[in-house]
């Protein structure tokens, strides 16, 4: 079974490239490469996914300098996201709100007194469908790092579904992580190594003139990006926005 930590990429990496040695890039140096650089460009691919509850303790205060802001103490439809510590967003994916379309409880209480009646149902799924019509729709618009601004004031929590960036391997799904995340981790790492080695026209050594493997570390690069590629068109586009009751 595969175990997803950084023990476990650097021997897989170092397995694939075969010529790359602690001299060359140390652990230490591969991890943080990978952390600083492949992490964050996996993540817009395939993110970690957060859902936190937004509320109006939520709102950002008004600018008591502007003076359309005098009498308001906060900003209607301008809310800060709540994040643990050391999250980022890579984007909201979702905002779910209530539905609220006017006349949907007296609706309701019409539909329990006659519900014996078969045509009622008709009708109850007719009104239903013109009442989505008719509502308000709900937007909002993602302003990085952390605020997000909607349409107008929400009287009731909203739950947010957050695009996070990866922080540790563990939370990359399985599959994923063996068809993508591996392929661009070897592919990063040996585009640094051909970065550093093409300062070089060859090494010396007690034992001779040691070549650089550049040609073959390109096409094994391309071969890689080959890969990636056809795993990402398959992948599943990102959902539309969502309600629920």
């Amino acid at each position: 079974m595969i175990i997803q930590n950084w023990n476990h990429i650097t021997s897989y990496i170092r397995s694939q490239i075969g010529s790359i040695n602690e001299l060359e890039i140390s652990d230490d140096e591969l991890i943080n490469h990978l952390r600083d650089h492949v992490l964050p460009e996996f993540s817009i691919f395939s993110p970690a996914k957060l859902w936190v509850l937004l509320s109006e303790c939520d709102r950002v205060p008004v600018n008591p300098l502007d003076p359309d802001m005098q009498d308001k103490t906060y900003d209607e439809d301008t809310y800060t996201i709540p994040l643990p510590e050391d999250v980022e967003i890579v984007n909201v994916e979702n905002a779910y709100f209530r539905k609220g379309a006017a006349g949907d409880d007296a609706f309701r209480e019409y539909s329990h007194i006659y519900q014996s009646d078969p045509r009622d149902t008709v009708m109850n799924n007719t009104f239903t469908t013109m009442m989505d019509y008719l509502k308000t729709v709900q937007y909002y618009e993602y302003l990085p790092p952390n605020t997000i601004l909607f349409g107008h004031s929400i009287s009731e929590g909203i739950i947010l579904e957050l695009h996070v960036y990866h922080v540790k391997l563990e939370t990359i799904k399985r599959d994923i992580y063996t068809n993508l995340f591996r392929h661009m981790a070897v592919k990063s790492i040996i585009e640094m190594i051909i970065a550093n080695r093409s300062k070089f026209q060859q090494l010396s050594s007690p034992f001779g003139e040691i070549g650089l493997n550049i040609e073959f570390l390109e096409r094994k690069a391309e071969k890689l990006e080959q890969k990636i590629e056809e795993f990402q068109s398959w992948m599943p586009p990102n959902k539309m926005a969502a309600w629920i009751e």
